[in-house]
């Protein structure tokens, strides 16, 4: 499949650093670059962190643009909140829960439309996807860039309630929106 899931947690030396992460900024676009060039239609995911103690303005907003550069497929983001016993606990410069929770609000935002963008990009094309679940006459299917209960689906109207699931079929996409798609099997 396609489709890898690197969680690099923040994309600025100081706090990977800080977080005793290995990689730096310029490392992880490389990295995302040849990714890319070697597996084309390759689908990206990765997980932040916001608000990891040390965490500036500034960089946060560097953070903003290291995503807008490269464009996660999907992309998913935490809260930093204290954990007693861990090594960021006993950190000074905390950040505040109401500039983490906007950093991480501002996040997915911008991640939402980079992902439309890109769900959009697909209107029009077929992939090979699973059917997971039918219900009402509507079908919850994956195609090869979903991630069971993690990224969004495709759903496609009008299938009968006794139409098998678990089974691979044809499906072409129809619309986008955030996170999902619609589409039609083709038979």
């Amino acid at each position: 499949m396609k489709y890898l899931d690197i969680p690099i947690q923040h994309s600025e030396d100081g706090i990977l650093r800080a977080m005793g992460r290995a990689g730096s900024r310029g490392y992880y676009i490389e990295l995302f670059d040849r990714i890319r060039s070697q597996l084309p239609g390759v689908c990206l995911r990765t997980t932040l962190m916001a608000g990891f103690p040390g965490e500036t303005a500034r960089d946060f907003k560097s953070l903003l643009s290291f995503i807008e550069a490269v464009r996660f497929d999907r992309l998913g983001v935490f809260a930093y909140s204290d954990e007693p016993g861990t090594a960021a606990f006993g950190m000074s410069k905390k950040v505040t829960k109401k500039t983490i929770l906007k950093r991480v609000e501002e996040i997915m935002f911008l991640q939402a439309t980079i992902s439309y963008e890109k769900n959009r990009a697909l209107i029009g094309r077929k992939f090979r996807g699973i059917v997971d679940e039918v219900q009402d006459g509507t079908a919850l299917a994956r195609l090869y860039c979903h991630a069971p209960e993690i990224d969004g689906c495709v759903f496609i109207e009008d299938i009968p309630d006794d139409f098998t699931t678990d089974d691979f079929v044809t499906i072409q996409i129809t619309d986008a929106e955030e996170y999902d798609l619609r589409g039609e099997i083709i038979f």
